[in-house]
Parts: C-alpha cells; structure tokens; sequence
C-alpha cells in the first residue's frame, strides 16, 4: 500500500511530534502547549487544532502517546506514517486479512506501529541499505560544490574528518 508514496522533506522536521491517538503531527512549544498540529499531510486550522489540544500539556515522558521525531531516521518514519493517515482517512489504503479476506481496521496507534516495525525491520535485515547500494542516485543527493569545499578547508589547514556507524561496504558507494 505504499508504493505510490513518496518522501517529502517539506511535510516532517526533527522537533515535531507525533500524536499516535489521535494520528496528528504536532509541534509544541517549550512549555507544551501545542502551536501548530496536521492530521495526515493537511494542516489543521487554528479552531480545530484549539479544539484537540486546548488546555493540553504535552509532556513527552508522561505515557506512550506522543513520539518525539528527533532523528533523520524518525523523520522519514513521521513521514511515511502521516501519509498513510491520510490515506486511511481517504479510504484509500486498504489492508486485507489474508486468512478470512476481509479488510483489516486499524487505529491510529497501530498503524503508527507497523510503520515504526517496517522500517525498523527493513534497516536491521539491511534492505534499506542494499536498495540504497543498488541505485544510489536514486537516494543521494550529490552536492557538486562538496569537493571544492573539502579542498579549501584542506588548504586552510584544517584536517576533517567522516565519523559514521555506518558499515565499510556501506561508506564506499
């Protein structure tokens, strides 16, 4: 159900939150009130965020309702979740049971924890990372300018260096 999505850097930040009840991505402020929320990849208006979250504190280590996104791996987990908000929402993602043929239903929570075990398990069985081998154009942004900068630092006199968890056969596409 998810091959026509695509990612979109413009929808997800590090910062936001996810509220897995609710199947809302809200951003609050230091105090944790909450100043702007969607609810799949449409923005909320000022009323209807008010009439979710008026009043509300989110606190972040009360429970397990709200998911910090505080990693580039957890942004493009908010973001293929608030997708598929948007399309259950839609009607358009259907689930089938394949044992009894009818269609599954799901709360927010539990999609949100089938995206968050998908992704996870496609990273640790390293599939993410073979696609990512096999056609990196297709993920990696090369940055033309990147070489000429490494020089000029280099011939400032300043030594760098890459500091990755990645895997060597990784580091070498």
């Amino acid at each position: 159900p998810v091959e026509d999505l695509e990612f979109d850097p413009t929808l997800v930040c590090r910062g936001l939150i996810i509220d897995k009840d609710l199947g809302n991505m809200i951003k609050v402020d230091r105090f944790g009130k909450v100043r702007r929320a969607m609810h799949g990849t449409r923005r909320m208006l000022f009323g209807e965020m008010n009439e979710v979250y008026s009043g509300e504190h989110v606190d972040l280590r009360e429970g397990k309702r709200f998911i910090f996104l505080n990693t580039l791996f957890s942004v493009s987990e908010g973001c293929l979740y608030i997708q598929l908000v948007q399309k259950w929402d839609d009607g358009t993602l259907k689930v089938r049971d394949e044992s009894t043929g009818r269609d599954l239903t799901f709360t927010y929570e539990m999609l949100f924890n089938a995206v968050s075990k998908s992704l996870f398990k496609a990273h640790v069985e390293g599939r993410l990372k073979a696609d990512v081998m096999r056609n990196p154009s297709r993920y990696v942004e090369m940055d033309t300018e990147l070489p000429l900068t490494l020089l000029d630092q280099r011939e400032a006199g300043k030594k760098l260096a890459l500091i990755t968890n990645s895997d060597w056969e990784y580091t070498k596409v």
